[in-house]
């Protein structure tokens, strides 16, 4: 059985042998090609590939035109790919020109070269892969004006790199495509792109991101883009988990009227987020808006379901709008929210742990169908005075469930436990 599998393996490493050549340029440096297939942009792509190199030094320029020996004959043959893993992990190269006919760009092509400043004539490349180059951490500057897709990890943790031109032919950016980048300052993100998770996280210098409209925007996509000030999200398609928590200097998402859904932590300690128009949203997650300091009313009437902690420390937030038809309040959903006037809560049965902890400016409340009340739910509310639960239910009150001075008038006739 083994000599009956050696032989397939044999004829496929000749195959592939057969279609690569061997071509040494004027400075001594000896290319091999490859006739490759890539399939991007729904099409597939026919390139001759550099696929390795010898011979080379700290700066590099890639021959346009390479000649294979075809019958004896020297037939030129274009160079349209840098295929997986060429330069990868080559710390000293620090210049690489391509040629002006450069399409792909594959996966791992340069990772890991930490002293590479400058990669030119990429202004022609429409497809970057995965990891391309990721840890470059001495780029400083690419020009993706023809990418068509930028694949994940592509430039992940190039720390050094300011600019990448214009994103406009750009309609997917991959996960982690440049997480890290720390020192990239703005992007021009083109309608409807797909922008996968992480692809700008941490990036803390970016202050602009061009258009949103029709976009599909990944979990984390710029979580802790710390001087990002402004996004329209009005017309984004969807919007993960996480996609703008930490951006602590953002004051507008735009208007938000569009969204009937608000995915958990998306704004989380964006500090200085100043209005959220959620007047038809009916999904609101954990923590969405939790410590949005600057916050200062939401209406909530449309709300059917929303998560613990969702708007948490918003110290600012005054008005809510009408929650009557709310049954449940989570636990902690208004933890100190220390503006938080007078809300009617006519329907509510349960009351989650810490639920309105801290809300100094409450000062009046009647719970007429509460079951629950958890735990520290309405701790620390120093100016609650003479708490109505009128509830004829009642079934449990947990431990410092409320701090106020005075009576707390209940009406049940079995006493709640505590």
């Amino acid at each position: 059985m083994k000599k009956l599998f050696l032989l397939p393996i044999l004829l496929c490493l000749c195959v592939l042998q057969a279609f690569a050549f061997y071509y040494t340029d004027d400075n001594g440096v000896t290319w091999t090609v490859n006739n490759y297939n890539y399939n991007y942009g729904g099409a597939n792509h026919s390139y001759y590939t550099i696929t390795a190199a010898a011979n080379y030094g700290d700066e590099v320029v890639i021959p346009e035109t390479v000649y294979q020996n075809v019958s004896g004959t020297p037939t030129a043959r274009t160079i349209e790919a840098i295929g997986s893993n060429v330069f990868m992990e080559n710390l000293t190269l620090t210049t690489v020109t391509l040629p002006t006919t450069t399409k792909y760009i594959d996966g791992n092509a340069f990772y890991g070269c930490t002293g590479l400043t400058a990669v030119n004539n990429m202004d022609g490349v429409e497809n970057i892969g995965g990891s391309a180059f990721r840890f470059c951490s001495s780029l400083a500057s690419v020009d993706l004006s023809s990418c068509q897709r930028i694949e994940s990890n592509a430039f992940y943790d190039c720390s050094a790199l300011t600019s990448i031109g214009s994103l406009a032919a750009c309609n997917y950016v991959g996960n982690y495509a440049f997480r890290g980048c720390s020192n990239l300052q703005a992007v021009d993100i083109h309608e409807g792109t797909t922008i996968g998770y992480y692809a700008f996280y941490q990036c803390s210098s970016l202050k602009t991101v061009g258009t949103l409209k029709d976009c599909t925007i990944g979990s984390n996509a710029f979580q802790e883009c710390t001087s990002l000030t402004a996004v329209d999200l009005s017309e984004a398609t969807s919007v993960g988990s996480y996609a703008f928590s930490g951006c602590s200097n953002m004051t507008s998402a735009g208007d938000l009227s569009a969204f009937e859904a608000i995915a958990d932590y998306v704004f989380r300690n964006c500090y200085k987020l100043d209005s959220a128009n959620l007047s038809n949203c009916k999904t609101i997650g954990q923590y969405a808006f939790c410590n949005c300091q600057k916050l200062k009313s939401v209406d909530l009437h449309s709300v059917k379901s929303i998560g613990t902690y969702a708007f948490s420390g918003c110290s600012s937030l005054e008005e809510v709008g009408d929650i009557s038809s709310f049954t449940t309040i989570p636990n902690n959903l208004f933890s100190g929210c220390t503006k938080l006037k007078n809300v009617s809560l006519p329907n509510v049965t349960t009351i989650g742990v810490g639920a309105f902890s801290s809300c100094h400016s409450l000062t009046e409340l009647e719970l007429p169908s509460v079951i629950s009340i958890g735990q520290s739910a309405f701790y620390n509310c120093t100016n609650l005075n003479a708490p109505q639960i009128t509830s004829t239910s009642l079934v449990s009150i947990g431990s410092s469930a409320f701090s106020v001075p005075g009576t707390i008038t209940l009406m049940t006739t079995t006493p709640p436990t505590l």
